[in-house]
């Protein structure tokens, strides 16, 4: 995942603040598969994550694969049975 990459499809109704704070949620957590790593694999992979109101994320899909086995399951694993910062009142 590039710095800035949630793995979120953004939406113009968000507001900014909530993307900043989940883009923040997502660079703590996120980390680079040693397996990936010793292999020399890079990539980008996007998920779509569906969230509830107090941010609990309900699902997680892969929506495009970067190549790597490690790095596909990698950042579905930083959102799978996670709860992010909740979204904005009424998203």
């Amino acid at each position: 995942m590039r710095n800035g990459d949630t793995g979120t499809t953004p939406d113009a109704r968000v507001g900014t603040d909530w993307g900043r704070e989940l883009v923040a949620w997502v660079n703590k957590r996120k980390y680079y598969p040693p397996q990936a790593a010793m292999q020399g694999e890079d990539g980008e992979v996007t998920v779509r994550a569906q969230v509830m109101a107090n941010g609990r994320v309900t699902s997680v899909d892969l929506v495009r694969r970067s190549g790597s086995r490690w790095l596909d399951m990698a950042l579905v694993a930083l959102f799978r049975d996670q709860t992010v910062p909740p979204p904005p009142a009424g998203e």
